[in-house]
């Protein structure tokens, strides 16, 4: 299925050197070091499946495409219920090609995200993601 392209075309590569930690109601950038080089087994094992399902359940899906049509990014909004935030859809995945970050793609997939989540009848957008400082930061603009 299209949806197998996401871990065939995507690069999951991503060099962490800073996550934030929360500490008394504030965000606080401390130093690490992860070297991800692709996907793990985890995702790989336990990912298709269920984005398989949450397209069969009505979920919205967006992909982004190069000149070559090739898939470098993808939003995945969930059709679920999230209990305690019933106002809410979960951005369920969201990844941008390592080699195609900082092009404004993932500016244009969470824009399309916050329009899939209105189309699912909802308020707000849920995100739970890595607290690597890239990824804060960009959720946080």
């Amino acid at each position: 299925s299209e949806i197998d392209l996401i871990w065939q075309q995507i690069s999951r590569r991503e060099l962490i050197t800073q996550n934030y930690i929360q500490k008394q109601q504030q965000l606080e950038l401390v130093d690490c070091f992860f070297d991800v080089q692709n996907w793990d087994s985890y995702h790989l094992e336990n990912d298709p499946p269920k984005l398989k399902q949450l397209f069969a359940q009505g979920s919205i899906f967006e992909g982004a495409f190069n000149a070559s049509e090739k898939l470098v990014g993808v939003s995945v909004v969930s059709n679920q219920l999230i209990a305690d935030y019933p106002q809410a859809k979960l951005l369920h995945y969201f990844y941008v090609d390592a080699d195609q970050q900082g092009q404004g793609i993932g500016a244009k997939l969470m824009q399309a995200a916050k329009e899939s989540a209105k189309q699912l009848g909802a308020h707000q957008l849920y995100i739970s993601a890595t607290p690597s400082r890239r990824t804060v930061d960009f959720y946080m603009k």
